[in-house]
């Protein structure tokens, strides 16, 4: 276990059919921070049961929250950094004293996700200034 703290968040968009499972997945990391946790997803524009799903866990996870908006459509690529964005501001305005911050893709890629991959991450270089995805 560390003796720090932990924001984790992402974006995810039309995922109901696996948003839940892989939420559970990301969530054991709260296991790894003594100091504090919390994780919130950014969602958008979904036709599907994302919301729903999102909301049954925040109900059964106290340290989870989501934001969900409407947006006017634009490129994907411009509504992503948007949600990036409004996670990033979401964590500074409201948990500013999180001294790391992961995030996250939310696709099929998280699936092979556990939370000792990230403690092996952190066993290497405690010290890191900041760690990228690919």
């Amino acid at each position: 276990m560390y003796n720090t703290s932990i924001f984790l968040c992402g974006c995810t968009k039309n995922s109901g059919l696996y948003i839940y499972n892989n939420l559970e997945r990301l969530y054991e990391v709260n296991k790894l921070f003594n100091q504090g946790f919390k994780m919130c997803i950014y969602t958008n524009d979904n036709n599907d049961n994302t919301v729903l799903k999102l909301n049954e866990f925040k109900l059964k996870h106290k340290h989870f929250d989501y934001i969900n908006e409407t947006l006017v459509p634009g490129e994907r690529t411009e509504v992503l950094s948007h949600g990036r964005n409004a996670l990033l501001n979401y964590c500074k305005i409201h948990y500013n004293e999180y001294q790391y911050m992961l995030m996250v893709d939310l696709d099929d890629v998280i699936e092979t996700f556990k939370a000792e991959h990230l403690q092996k991450l952190f066993n290497i270089n405690e010290e890191f200034d900041a760690l990228f995805a690919n």
